[in-house]
């Protein structure tokens, strides 16, 4: 019997035309060293891409989440359009146009009282900071009367003189107690509503929370109820009163689920090419120029005056990636790292001795895990961590010179 032989594997392609030498080929495969197996190596396929569904015709422009951020919803980018993807797979156009077929930059910022996703697409500057949120205004012609009761989202309320007993239910609402007069009897169901009453005083000890599906605020003579939700779910929380005096204008919250992109000016009109978020600021790096803005925290305008220049090289800023707590600028023929200040007037400032004399290829500066990957105009991949370092082959850089001369 013939002695078995070990079969080489090869873990990356390999075609060197130049070289005149066979090409190594690998599809959908990546190696892993793991000694299990004979040679202690293994090529393991690569789990396949599940299609967008609904999000459009294509091409896909580009993806972006972020947890936590609109309950952690995938953003799409499909042809002109944007879409949101919920995590039970819903999926929700966006109102407005990405403009252009090229690439597009996303990045998110939230603060307290709101969310937004940034996005440029080398043409505009644009935002989305949620859909509508459902609402409904209860409005008083007179005070509250004893068994008053008002449904939200089945869940009940009843005013009531002397608070007692109550579990939410029809036959047994939660009380809520009279006041002087109907201001304070909104602004009691408004506590009852936001669990931020007198337990057992304002309404029943048995309420052991807030509403989760409606927050309310009154004044002297309304109460405006609005979804938790801005999809349009919302307009299916059910707002019912017995009343005499205390009305809703519909059975169900209205005006929730609409969803539509915002523009930015930027104010030199030029191009906006890349976002990024760094210390609740959203950095804007504009085509054509070395320079670039930001979008202060909660804002969403750019002030004039809050730009920078990247200083080291002349050359025209292609993108901005954060990585902890400082940004890289990459431009055609250098990188170069700021950092935030933590100053109002002057919140980012270049990091001393963190220039690198390599930029990108438009479109290739890609973020893994804290490491700066991306293709610079020598047609090598460089991975810039500490410092440049190239991890390509010369099969791949012969790949990257033959596409590019073939666009």
């Amino acid at each position: 019997m013939a002695e078995s032989e070990q079969v080489q594997l090869s873990f990356t392609n390999w075609p060197r035309s130049f070289a005149d030498s066979t090409e190594a080929r690998v599809r959908n495969r990546y190696f892993e060293q793991t000694p299990a197996a004979g040679g202690g190596a293994v090529m393991l396929a690569r789990p396949g891409t599940e299609p967008m569904v609904n999000c459009g015709e294509g091409p896909i422009r580009a993806t972006w989440s972020l947890p936590g951020l609109f309950d952690g919803s995938l953003f799409v980018v499909s042809n002109q359009t944007l879409y949101r993807v919920e995590t039970d797979n819903t999926v929700i156009p966006i109102g407005g146009l990405v403009m252009g077929t090229g690439g597009v930059s996303m990045t998110g910022v939230a603060g307290a009282g709101y969310e937004r996703l940034m996005i440029a697409d080398g043409t505009l500057l644009q935002f989305y900071g949620g859909g509508t949120q459902a609402s409904a205004i209860l409005t008083g012609s007179g005070p509250a009367s004893n068994l008053d009761l008002i449904n939200i989202g089945g869940t009940y309320y009843q005013w009531v003189t002397t608070v007692g007993a109550g579990v939410g239910s029809l036959a047994n609402p939660f009380k809520v107690l009279i006041g002087a007069d109907l201001e304070t009897d909104l602004a009691n169901m408004v506590k009852a509503i936001s669990f931020t009453g007198t337990s057992g005083v304002t309404y029943s000890s048995e309420l052991a929370g807030q509403n989760l599906l409606v927050t309310a605020v009154s004044d002297a003579t309304t109460m405006t109820v609005t979804a938790r939700t801005d999809l349009a779910a919302g307009n299916d929380i059910v707002t019912t009163s017995t009343s005499a005096t205390l009305t809703f204008p519909a059975a169900t919250l209205l005006g929730g689920g609409t969803h539509g992109l915002n523009g930015i000016e930027i104010p030199d009109g030029l191009p906006p090419v890349s976002v990024a978020t760094l210390k609740s600021h959203v950095l804007v790096a504009l085509g054509n120029t070395d320079r670039f803005y930001w979008v202060a925290p909660a804002e969403f305008t750019i002030d004039p005056l809050n730009f920078a220049t990247a200083e080291s090289q002349p050359d025209d800023v292609l993108n901005v990636i954060v990585i902890g707590d400082t940004a890289m600028f990459i431009g055609e023929d250098s990188t170069e790292v700021w950092y935030a200040t933590g100053i109002l007037d002057s919140p980012f400032a270049p990091v001393s001795g963190r220039v690198y004399d390599r930029g990108a290829i438009e479109g290739t500066a890609l973020n893994v895990n804290g490491t700066v990957f991306l293709v610079g105009n020598d047609n090598v991949v460089y991975a810039i961590s500490g410092s440049a370092n190239r991890v390509s082959t010369h099969a791949i850089e012969e790949k990257i010179r033959l596409t590019l001369a073939s666009e």
